[in-house]
Order: C-alpha cells, then structure tokens, then sequence
C-alpha cells in the first residue's frame, strides 16, 4: 500500500541553487564580513582593550522596503584571530537575517551597521558603516560609507573609516590567522598624517653648548652684567652667580664629588641654590633637589636610593641626617681655612646625567628620573624657539626645584640673559599675595599650575607670558588672563620626556589642547600593544626624540616598561619611546587633545569615569573658581564620586539642586558626584597640583544617602550584570537586587535572556528562570550548576537541509500532483450543485413535502456518505499509516497529505464527543477500545494511534501522531492507557505513552519519546510528575440503544439548522434573480446575510432554550438522555462559532451569548473563542476574552460529565489561546498570559499569571496610556460608529459566500439548461468556483490596503476605527479567504500565496500548516522554515485593551511546532525548533539550531530528534 500512485519523474540529482539563493548567500557572506571587519576596527579603537561583548545593530533593505532591525552580539578580544571574528559574525547575521527570504535577501541594496558611539549618553549616538549594493552585478564593490551622529562626536577620523573597514575586510580573506590585536588597517593619507601631526618642528641647532653648565656659561659671558637672579632686593649678575658657581664646584671636587656622582640639594630659595645647583653640574655630577617639606623617610629614601655622595644645605641639617653616611655641606659656612680650590677639569659630555627628579611611583616609593644634559638642553633651545624669552625678560621662579616645571623657568631667563626672580615660599602659600608680588617685580613670564592660577584674584599687568603645565587645564581659567600684551600657552610634558614636550597657544573661543610637539620631539598615540591608533581614535600618547629621559635609576625593569625601543612604525618612527599612560587623540587639525591619565582613570561599579570630564562641567558653571573630583571610600566599604569646590567670593553659595539638575543632563547615572563639597582650598602636592589623596571624606550629610552594593564575583555574574545594567540603564545596581522590584518586565526579561543566550555559556537560559531565579546571583549560579552538570557538547551540524531531501524534479512533480488534487477538491461541491440542477426536472414534477424530505434526506446522508468515501479513500491512497521519517513534498507526503485533507474535510465536527467518532476513527485504521470519550477531533495516523477501554480525550487534544521539522514528515505511534485521560488541548507527540490511569492536565504536552507512568498525574509544558493518583475499578460505560437514538436525533437537528434558515434567505434571492437577473439581485446579498445570520441565531436559540434546555451545574452520567441535552448545548455553541464566527469580537457578540445563558457584564469584549459551556459561564463588566480561548469546558473521566461555572472577573483579560478549566474563578483586574492556564484558586486581583502551569508575573510592560473613552467606557457616537462598521464585519463574509454560490449555479444551471453534457458544464463550473473565489479573495486583499495600508509596529486603543478595520480585514479572512482558498492549500507550496498578497513575508518552500497569522506586514518566515498545524503568529496582543503589534522573525529552516504560540518581537533563529505546545514570549529569541519546548520555552540539550 506504500506503493506510489503515479510514477515521478527521474530524480536531477543537484540541480543548481537558483541565482536569488546565490545572490542573498553572496550578500550574506559580504555583510558577516563588513559585519566582522567594523566590529574590529571599533574595538581597536579603545586604547585599553579588555574582553568584551559589542552590540551592533543591523538596519538591512531592499528597493521595496526595511527588513526589521536586529541586535547582534560579537564577542572580541586582542588574541582572536580574524577568521574566529568572521565566523561569529556570520553566526549572529544569520540570527540576525532570520525571517529574510531569499528572494528578499537578493533584493539587498544597503546594510546600515551601528555600533554605540564610545562615551555614548543616549541610544542615538552611534558609528554607523553602511554598505550600498548598488550594482548586483558587481557584488564585490560594495560601496563603504561611514557616519558618525552627530550627538555622538569624538571621531576626528571619519574619512579613513571606510578605509579601516574595508583593509580588515580584505584581510579577513589575505590573513586570517592575524589577531584582532595586531591587523593593520591604517590608510596612507592617513600614516602621512598621523606622520605630520607627530612631528615639531625642524629640530633644534646642534651647535653650541651640550652640557646645561656649558649654556649658562655661555650666557654669562655673553651677558655678563645682566641680572641672572633677583632674590631679596639684590640683582645677583650672570659673571658673580657663574664664579660663585665656579668655587663652590671647586669645593665640592675638594669634598670628593666625582663625575658620574649624585649630589642632593635641600635647600631653600636663595642665591646659593642656584650656585649650588650650577656647581653640582660643573663638577661633574648630577643634583637631586629635594623639598624643604618632604618627610624624613623621603628624603633619606632618595639619598639612599640614588647613593648621594653629598648634600647641600642652608639650614641647620635636620637631625635625621645625622645617621646619613654622606657628607653634608652647609653653604652658608665659609670653607676650611687654606688657598681656594680651583676648579678643575671634569669629564663628561651630553650623554653624562644632569638631574634626578624624584616622581610619584605606583608602588608608594619615589623614583628617579635620570635627565641627561643632551634631554635637558635640547629642551633649552626647542623652548627658546617656542617662547622667544629676551634679556629683557623677568622669569618668575615659584615652583620647588623638586619638581622638574622649575628647570624650564630656570632656563626661559638663563639661556636668555633674563632675570630669574625667585618667589618666596610664603608668598607662594599665600596666593592673595601672589599677583602683587609678580607686579613689583615686573615680572614677563610667569610658568604655574592652573590650580593655583584659579586662586589669584587679581591680573599681572607685566606679563606677556604666562605657561600652564603640570595638570589639566580649564579653558574658562584662562579667559581673563589672554590679552594682546599677554600671551598664553599651555603646555604638556612628563618628567621622563624633560619638562615639556607640547604645546598650544590659548585663543579665547577655540578649544584649549595641549598642542604639537616641540622642536625635534616626536608624539604617537599608541594602545596597549603598541599599535598606532586611527586618526581620531584615543591612544596612549608616546613620546619619542632627543629629550628623553635615560631611564629610572636603580629599576631596569620599568625602564623597560616605560621607554621602549620600536622600529620601523608606519609612520617612519624608529627609536626610543616613553609610555606616558596619559590618553590623547589628535584634533583635525593636527593639536593633541589631552584625555586624561589610563591609571587615573576611576572606576566605579564597572564603568570608566575620566574625572577630569566632570571637573570640566563643575567650572563651567558660574561661581565655581576650581573642582576637583575623587573617588573615595566610606567607612561602609562604598566608594563614592566626591566632587570639591572652591567657590568665588562673589557668589558664596552654592545650589547644590540646580548643580545636580545640570549635571544630570549631561553626565551617565554612574558619573554623578554623590557630594558636592566647598572647601577654601584644594591641598597641593609639592608640584602645585592637588592632592586628590588629601582631600577630606565628607562628613555625615554632605554625600547622597546610598547603599552598600554587591558587585560580580564571577564571570557569569559579570555577564549577567552588564545585561542588567544596559536595560536599566543605573550604575546602581546589586547582585542581590530583585529583578521586578527594581523594575524589571515580562518583555525586559525576554529582551535580557535574548541577549545573554548570543553567548555560549547562556546559550539554553530559559526566560522562566528570569522568574524564578530573581537576582544576577542566583541567576549565575543557576547557570554555572546547570553548566557543571551538563554532559559534553555534541558537535554541532550546520544550520542545513536534514538529509534525504527531495530532489527539486519531485518536489515540482509533487506541487504538480497537489495542485491537480485541489482541482479535485473544488470539483467535488461542483458535482453536487450540478446532480441537484440536472435533478431539477423531476423534482419540479414531486409534491413540496417529497421535495423538502429529498433535501432533509440529502442533508442527513451527507455525515454518513462523506465519512464513507474518506475511510474509502484513505485505504486505497495510503493503506496503512507507517511510524518512520519521510522527505517532505515527496511522494509519500503526497500520499499523506490527501489523506489528511480529506480526514479534514470530514463533517467530524458534528461527531464529537459522541460514539460515531469511535466508529468513524475506527474504520480508518485507529485501536480504540470500549467505552472511550473522544472530544477532540484533533487526530491523525490512525494505524499508529492507540487508545485502550474507558481513554478519555478532551476538546481540541491532540494526538496527530506526526510532526513536520526541517523537510522532514515524521510518523510515530502513540498509546493512551485503559481509563487515561488527557486534558483540554493537550498534546501527546510522536512515540509517546500515556500509561493506564494515567492523566494529563489541560495545556499539558507529552514530548516526543516520553512515557507517563501508570497512575500518574502530569501537567505543565514539558509535562512533569505533579501527583500520583489511586488505582480504580475499570469504567464500563457503553452507550444503549435509547441513547443512540436520541443522539442520532440531535445530530440530525443540527444538521438541519444551517439548512433550514438558507431555505427563505436563498428562496428570497431566487426570486430577486428570476425578476431582476443576477447582476441586480447581487445587491440584496449583504441585508439577505443580515437576515440569514438573524434567522440561524433565533433557530439556535430556540433550540438552545426549548430543546436543550438550562443546564445545571454537577455531574451526569456520559451516554445519558441529560447529556445528549448537554451535548445538544455545546453543539448549538460550536455551530454558532463555525457558522457565525463574525458574530464574535464585535459587540453583538455579548448579546449572543446572554442569548444563549451566558452572563455577560456590560462592555464585555468576547473575541473568536474555541468553547465555552455559556450556562456555565460569567463574564464581568470590562473583562475581555482574546481569539482561541476555552472557556469551561466539562471534565469527561470515567464515565462521569463533571460541568462547574466559571467566572471572569471585571476587567480581567484572558490572553490568546488561553484555557480555563471548568470551576475556574478569577478576580478583579487579572491577566492570564497566551496559552496560558488559570492561576491556582485564591490568586490576588491585579496580578498577572502566565505559563501551564501559570506562575506569577511580578510586572509587566504597561500600554501606552489612552484614556477609558478609547479602552473601557467610549462615548455614545464611538459605540454607534463600532456597530456600523461591524455590520458589514458580520455580513460581508456570507455575502461572499452567497456571490460565490449565486455565481456557480447560475453558470451550471445556465450551460445544464442549454444543452452543454454534465461533465463539461461541472469543469467550467469548477473554474467558475475557482475564479470567483480568487476574485473575492483579491478583493479582500484590496479590502486590506485600501483600508489599513501596511501594518506597522504601533499601539491602537480598542475603540478607534483601526481596530475596527483590522476586524473587518480579519473577518473576510477568517470567514471566507482562509476558508475556500487557504484551507484547501495548506501543506502544499502555493499555501503562502494569499499572505504574501496581504503583505507576509515568506520565503519559498515553507511549510504552512496554519492560518493563524492576523497582522500580515509584521510576519517574517524565512525559506524552508516549517509552521505545523495549529501553530499561531501572533504579531498582536490586546492586553489593556490596546491592540500592540509589532514584528515577528522566524529564520531559514526553523521550525514552529503543533499548537505552539510565536509573540511578536520575537525571533527564531535558523535552524531552530519550538516544539509542540509551546510559548515563545514577547522580546525572545532562539539561536540557531537549539531546539526549545514549554510555557514559557525552555531548552531542550543535546539536541536530539525527540
């Protein structure tokens, strides 16, 4: 019986991809790779690069229209290896693509890649790099273009990054093994510039002096007379300091002091400083100046450190030197009585040190700086030529000669011929003095901090130089101070590269920088592999030349740290370079923007804060003089961003609120001070720079009130944390934190899962977890148990075809053979109407009453005879049902689709719940055993079904015994137990076992391969043990002959029904054509419907209240006259929603069921439900009943109908596809999620519940807010415009069905009459039919845009005419399209034509196996993908009354299981499978290849074919 009906044509065996899969997989393979070479180059872009997770978002389209966005996630570190970056990114875009048609994705012509701009405040600062394929042709010049938003900022190399993108592009291909660390991808023009912008000016002349003593003795010689130093009201001239110098570097050789020797200078401000200083150099040895206010340990580290072999004082000694071993030499004592030394000859030359300076280290140990006389007199000259000083120039000398700004206000006069003016200590504590000092000493040139330039009140009037260095300069500090007569520059320079090494001019207006390099310096921005950095980009700025430091003395290892030899970077640099770890970029025109210190850089709760962005906010705003910020650590462990003040005296308070309004529009959550703290100033270093370390802690009430915070512990509680904190967007977050008390929703869980899952070690986190493991704690280690516990990966296979596969000649041959076989199926109603017209000669001759018994007679025949000829059928066709796997669109799918069409055509409706479908399955090949229920009308591969004595089968069960997954059709047998039951909507999959006395709950699924022990009780989505039940004497109910009679009545009297009220609505159109002709009497179609719908529900109800009667609430007994009365109930309901489904959603529709014994509150919206006992039933006011709900329905177990009310609660809603078991009763304001049972008894009011079982929702995303005139309560003239338009919702679609039938039988009876043979008249009639119901099914289509256009992401409120047009739109569907045209193609490949004409996008050879899919814009299925029966894409929700939509993305082979529910916003990755009865929540996504199953989906591991 296997044997194929007709033979197919022979097999091609690999016929070639057709070009539009060539051109999308082409296209696919350029955006992985512009995906991969962008996500480097942005990576490469921060200087310090730590592991991280970039999130790109994907904007994709053709010529027509926008795919929809997509967040991909690329996991990036400096050792990847480009080809790993490459396959990622092609991973993720195929996620990303999910939903893409091929036909689609040919189309391509611009990929928009986004990456967040560094520093980003808001969403909309991104780099974007767009990809134009303009010309398909040429698929390999893609057209690169980037963009940087404008709010984004930052990026001065936009030209070069098309170029950047498109050389790791290339070498994605070239070199694939080169690290995402070290791939080169700089342009030319950009290395040239980078090369122009690095270098000062030409170098400095190398003749003259080499030595710093040298200089100053050609200066002396030069301008012997000139003041060389101004100290205490005395004008000390070049010739005296220079012979001063001379005998005391005498003495000093006299002392010992040998060239090559360290010679330290504590010392105050005074003219044998500078001698001293002088005759330390001029004996050959290098001075190590301390200050006067470093602490003992300091001062004897440094001695011991460097090996002083002397130190100079003015002072009395202090008496911690008296342990020192070297000689101490007072200077103000005259030296031992005797001829004076001279000074003698002393080797050494330019490369012999000149200074120590003793800096900060990270250790707390000062080191030294070793300064050679070449660094130190190449800075001379490079700052002669910058500043230009003259003899006639006054130098300020303020800072301490301890720090190394003293040598370059040392040598602006020395070199110069200028006069030094040394400032008092005092004076220098005091700034108030400051500027008065300055004035009367006429002082030109003045070198300080910015600190302490902020705190002198007053101008100097004789400057015309004032240098800034030392610390981050405000702009705002130097506006007062910038004139014609007084120029100012602010400088750049870390001891290690001598003083200063850039330097810019300040222009009021302009942006301050820290400039270009001076003469014959060299800067490079650098990361942390020693790279150059893009143009633009942020870098550690490098600095190379001949200034630079010999290195640190006595520590070999961080001079080789720090001063690194490089050759041959693309810029031509080769040589030594020092590491600043300060961070700086170049401006477009050429200047270096100083960013701050890599090392001082805070951070605070995972985020990097540059403390100098926030003291730069601070001092803009008026009345702060100075800010600093640091991070501080209270008592409780917490640190906290502090911010400190020093207010101006004119405006001596502070508003702390609206300094914290202003800071927050421009600063992160995590970069806001938790105290704002005034201080009269700052403490300093020796430098003159503040003293972060010093500034106090604030005392109690000064910070923000906080609170101690767990921060990650883990990796997995890293990555959890970071997703958290990118939704919540708050750096104030904790381990502990409860996810929906910190705000957290139903779609932020989804949306955060999603994210998680795109990394391998989240890849099977189910959203449920978001709920039942509420901390980033708990959570992680959830994940890292379920990680320890899982067995080793299987090899994952490639997101392909399953293997066999039809081959594309059967798969044609096959299409061939179903569309022949739907020419069939129209052709069968064809025969009938022209069997009744070919009739009508004889009938004319019969007595009405033989008429009316013909046609009674027909109608009633119809059960029988149809059932008949598909059990015929069925066994000719495909014999007996065969567990095993088959190719999809083969010959044996072929086979069984018919079958399963013409199992479907069936009248099994009617049969329900009732003995004749035992029978009916029977005789199709089913085991079924005495005494067996069968509500469901939901089952298939009768050979493979078993269903031993006393089974009960609930409404809408389903037990189909195939499954449809990845072109493959799959058999499997199933068994229900002796007195099983399975509940409503349950489903049994493929080789599964519901063992004896066994029961499965409502919405409960058994997975494929699985077996429910014997007296057991399992519910939920997987299913799980939830009881275990007591043995009970076998059932022995068999229906009697009484009971078969009365049921045999009842199914004849709804039979008769429908019939009976056609008979005067057809009778009235008869006569309409016979006096006015067709055309004319098509326009008595929509009030004859109208009257047809009015007829059919007084004949139900009348049956409903005198026939059937009341039904009361309790158990009866099955097979029973009470419950023929019961079934005569529920069947009146069942004909009502397959007849009159538009009558429901509308508001007609609770006056229908109030009709029918329902309670039904006012404002009540009742949508398409499935079933509802309306006896039984309560519906309160404002409560709302989505598509697919069960309502009520009776418990039928052993023998026994158990019916219960059921009430729904003012405003409740009830989601799609929803079941609420008979007995449920449910409060105010609740919300029962989509597929979804009732909460357990006693649940609080306005909660939401959701899942099988249900369990909590703590919150969930509210609606957008419209008023209750749009929601619950509308005015009067809304309420009389929903009617008008749901008038035609209800009659359209019968007045379609009526044009259709008017047409065919007046074309039949029309050729019949004139002579045409009976089989020609019923193939034209067929085409008749065929035409009339494309015609009409197009019309519904122009129906669609001509009313709603595109559907579109969006909120519509219940009652606006959006709403009420999408119903009409969906009622023509659902009434009549899906109906005559959908229905008979589903399963083949010409199912997904009337959804790609409402707008659905769908790629070729899609299985589609359900017409569930409303809002047709919004839904994506990618080629191959599967939709099996029942399955429902629900691109909306109606929760608060609000109708959301949004988009819904199914990728390339995936599949949807049996009954499963898709929420918008969700995305199934290729490859993947969402199994039978299952949920995929709102914001979800599946990667590719996983397969998932449950309510809400949970991951299935391994991967298996279960």
């Amino acid at each position: 019986m296997n044997e194929p009906l007709v033979s197919p044509p022979a097999a091609d065996p690999a016929p070639p991809a057709p070009e539009f899969e060539v051109q999308f997989q082409k296209k696919e393979k350029l955006i992985a790779g512009y995906l991969a070479a962008f996500a480097v180059v942005y990576y490469r872009h921060a200087p310090e690069r730590d592991p991280a997770q970039l999130q790109a978002t994907l904007h994709i389209a053709n010529a027509a229209l926008d795919f929809p966005a997509a967040a991909v996630t690329l996991g990036l570190h400096n050792g990847l290896a480009l080809a790993e970056v490459a396959a990622e990114a092609t991973a993720q875009l195929a996620l990303a693509l999910a939903g893409v048609a091929e036909e689609l994705g040919a189309g391509i012509v611009r990929a928009r890649i986004s990456f967040p701009a560094p520093e980003a405040q808001r969403p909309d600062q991104t780099w974007c790099v767009t990809l134009g394929f303009e010309q398909p042709e040429q698929l390999e010049a893609v057209a690169v273009g980037f963009s940087c938003t404008e709010a984004a900022g930052g990026l001065r190399g936009e030209p070069f990054m098309p170029a950047h993108v498109q050389s790791v592009f290339e070498q994605l291909a070239t070199a694939p093994g080169a690290t995402v660390g070290h791939v080169f991808f700089l342009a030319p023009e950009e290395v040239a510039q980078l090369r122009q912008f690095g270098s000062g000016p030409p170098a400095v002349p190398s003749e003259g002096p080499q030595q710093l003593h040298r200089l100053f003795e050609e200066t002396a010689r030069t301008y012997p007379n000139q003041t060389a130093v101004q100290w205490a009201g005395r004008a000390v001239p070049y010739h005296t300091l220079n012979a001063q110098a001379d005998a005391l570097a005498a003495r000093l050789q006299a002392a010992g002091v040998q060239p090559g020797d360290f010679v330290g200078l504590l010392m105050h401000k005074s003219v044998a400083l500078y001698a001293g200083m002088l005759a330390v150099l001029k004996a050959g040895a290098a001075y190590v100046p301390l200050d006067l206010s470093y602490p003992a340990d300091r001062v004897t580290f440094i001695l011991n450190d460097c090996g002083a072999r002397a130190l100079l004082v003015n002072d009395e000694a202090p008496d911690y030197l008296a342990a020192w071993p070297g000689q101490v030499l007072h200077l103000a004592e005259a030296p031992a009585a005797g001829a004076p030394a001279l000074l003698g000859a002393v080797a050494g030359g330019p490369e012999s040190i000149a200074y120590v300076i003793y800096t900060s280290g990270t250790t707390g140990l000062p080191k030294g700086v070793l300064i050679p006389h070449r660094s130190i007199c190449h800075l001379v000259r490079a700052e002669q030529l910058l500043f230009q000083t003259t003899p006639q120039d006054r130098v300020a000398q303020g800072f301490s000669v301890a720090f190394d700004a003293s040598l370059e206000e040392l040598w602006l006069a020395w070199a110069a011929g200028a006069a030094l003016v040394p400032v008092p200590e005092e004076t220098m504590k005091a700034p108030d003095a400051l500027p008065d000092f300055l004035s009367t000493n006429q002082v030109t040139v003045f070198s300080t901090v910015p600190t302490l330039l902020s705190l002198l009140a007053s101008a100097v009037p004789s400057l015309r130089l004032l240098i800034l260095g030392g610390e981050v300069c405000p702009p705002e500090l130097l506006a007062k101070w910038a004139s014609r007569q007084c120029r100012v520059v602010n400088t750049y320079g870390p001891t290690e590269a001598t003083v200063v090494a850039t330097a810019a001019d300040f222009v009021p207006g302009q942006k301050l920088t820290i400039g270009r390099p001076l003469a014959g310096y060299e800067a490079l921005l650098l990361d942390q592999l020693g790279q150059l950095v893009p143009l633009g980009a942020t870098g550690e700025l490098c600095i190379g030349g001949p200034a630079l430091a010999a290195g640190y003395l006595n520590r070999p290892e961080l001079t080789a740290a720090k001063f690194n030899t490089v050759a041959g970077l693309a810029t031509g640099f080769s040589g030594r370079l020092y590491r600043t770890g300060d961070l700086a970029r170049f401006e477009a025109d050429g200047n270096i923007d100083f960013l701050g210190r890599i090392d001082t850089q805070v951070k605070i709760r995972g985020f990097r804060v540059e403390l100098a962005e926030i003291e730069s906010l601070l001092l803009q705003w008026p009345g702060i003089r100075n800010a600093a910020v640091a991070l501080k650590t209270g008592d409780d462990g917490v640190q906290k961003l502090i911010a400190y003040l020093i207010l101006d005296p004119a405006h001596p308070l502070l508003d702390a609120k609206a300094v914290r309004a202003y800071l927050r529009e421009r600063l992160a959550p995590y970069m806001m001070p938790a105290a704002l703290v005034p201080l009269a100033a700052f403490p300093l270093l020796t430098s003159g720079k503040v003293d972060r370390k010093a500034l106090p802690y604030p005392v109690v009430g000064d910070a923000a009130p906080t609170r101690e915070l767990a921060l990650p512990r883990t990796p997995t509680e890293a990555a959890v944390y970071a997703a958290w904190q990118k939704r919540f967007d708050t750096a104030d977050l904790s381990t502990t934190d409860d996810f929906f008390e910190i705000g957290g929703n139903s779609l932020l869980a989804s949306l955060i899962i999603s994210e998680l899952r795109q990394q391998p070690q989240f890849a099977g986190l189910s959203v449920k977890e978001m709920y039942t493991r509420r901390t980033i704690e708990a959570l992680a280690q959830a994940v890292d148990a379920a990680a320890a516990a899982a067995p080793a990966p299987a090899a994952e296979g490639p997101a392909g075809p399953p293997v066999p596969r039809a081959s594309h000649a059967l798969r044609v041959f096959t299409a061939v053979l179903q569309a022949a076989a739907v020419f069939l199926f129209y052709l069968v109603p064809v025969l009938v109407l022209n069997t009744s017209i070919a009739l009508r000669p004889w009938a004319a001759a019969q007595p009405e009453w033989a008429i009316a018994a013909l046609v009674a007679a027909a109608v009633l025949a119809y059960v029988p005879v149809a059932c008949g000829l598909v059990v015929v059928f069925k066994w000719l066709i495909i014999g007996r049902f065969r567990a095993g796997e088959y190719p999809l669109w083969g010959l044996y799918y072929f086979r069984f689709w018919v079958v399963k069409k013409l199992v479907e055509a069936a009248p099994t409706q009617l049969l329900s719940a009732t003995p004749y479908l035992n029978v009916f399955y029977r005789l199709l090949g089913a085991r079924i055993g005495h005494g067996v229920y069968l509500g469901s009308t939901r089952l298939m591969c009768f050979d493979l079904l078993t269903l031993d004595d006393g089974a009960s089968i609930a409404r809408e069960a389903g037990l189909l015994g195939y499954r449809i997954e990845r072109d493959r059709l799959i058999l499997g047998p199933i068994r229900v137990g002796r007195d099983a039951y399975v509940g409503l909507r349950a489903i049994l999959e493929t080789n599964t076992e519901l063992g004896d006395e066994a029961e499965l709950d409502d919405l409960s699924v058994v997975a494929a391969g699985h077996r429910v022990p014997a007296r057991e009780g399992w519910q939920g989505s997987p299913s799980q043990r939830v009881r275990t039940l007591a043995g009970a004497a076998p059932s022995r109910v068999r229906p009697g002959a009484p009971y078969m009679v009365v049921q045999t009545l009842a199914i004849a009297l709804m039979l008769l029904l429908p019939t009976g009220a056609s008979v005067p609505v057809f009778g009235f159109f008869y006569e309409a054509v016979e006096r006015y002709g067709l055309l004319p009497a098509l326009a008595t179609l929509v009030p004859l419907a109208a009257a047809y719908v009015l007829v059919l529900g007084a004949l139900l109800a009348l049956v409903k209240r005198f026939v059937a009667g009341r039904q009361l609430a309790g158990t009866l007994p099955l097979y029973s006259l009470a419950y023929v009365r019961h079934w005569l109930a529920d069947a009146v309901l069942a004909q009502s929603l397959s007849v009159l489904k538009p009558v429901y959603a509308t508001i007609y529709a609770p006056f229908w069921l109030r009709l029918l014994g329902a309670k039904v509150g006012r404002r009540a919206e009742i949508s398409t439900l499935n079933h509802i006992s309306a006896d039984h039933l309560t519906v309160e006011a404002g409560a709302f009943l989505a598509d697919s709900v069960s309502v009520g329905a009776p418990r039928v177990q052993r023998g026994q109908v158990a019916v219960e009310a059921t009430v729904v609660g003012a405003r409740t809603f009830i989601g799609n596809s929803a079941v609420l078991a008979g007995g449920t009763v449910l409060g105010t304001g609740q919300l029962i999620g989509a597929l979804s049972t009732a909460p357990p008894a006693g649940a609080p009011p306005n909660t939401s519940w959701v899942g099988s079982p249900s369990f909590l929702l703590p919150n969930r995303p509210v609606s957008a807010t419209f008023t209750d005139a749009l929601t619950f309560d509308p005015p009067t003239h809304l309420v009389w415009a929903r009617g008008a338009m749901e008038f035609f919702k209800i009659t359209l679609p019968f007045a379609f069905v009526s044009a259709t039938f008017a047409a065919v039988y007046h074309y039949c009876a029309w050729h019949l009459r004139n002579g045409y043979p009976f089989w020609i008249s019923a193939l034209l009639g067929t085409g008749v039919l065929l035409g009339t119901v494309l015609a009409l099914s197009l019309l519904t289509a122009a129906t669609k845009w001509v009313l709603i256009g595109r559907y579109r992401p969006s909120e519509k409120p219940l009652w606006s005419s959006y709403v009420w047009r999408n119903e009409l739109v969906n009622s023509l569907c659902e009434s009549y399209v899906f109906l005559y045209w959908v229905a008979p193609l589903l399963g083949t490949p010409f199912a997904t034509s009337f959804f790609l004409l409402m707008g659905s996008r769908i790629g070729h050879s899609v299985y589609l196996d359900t017409t569930e899919i409303t809002e047709f814009d919004l839904a994506w299925v990618a080629d191959h993908a599967v939709l099996n029966n029942g399955s429902t894409i629900q691109t909306h929700l109606f929760e608060d009354r609000v109708m959301k939509m949004s988009t819904l993305r199914i990728g390339r082979y995936a599949t949807v299981g049996t009954s499963a529910v898709v929420l918008y916003d969700s995305v199934i990755g290729p490859g993947a499978t969402l199994k039978s009865l299952s949920l995929l929540m709102k914001g979800e996504t599946l990667p590719a290849n996983t397969r998932w199953q449950g309510i809400p989906c949970a991951f299935i591991p391994g991967g298996g074919n279960g």
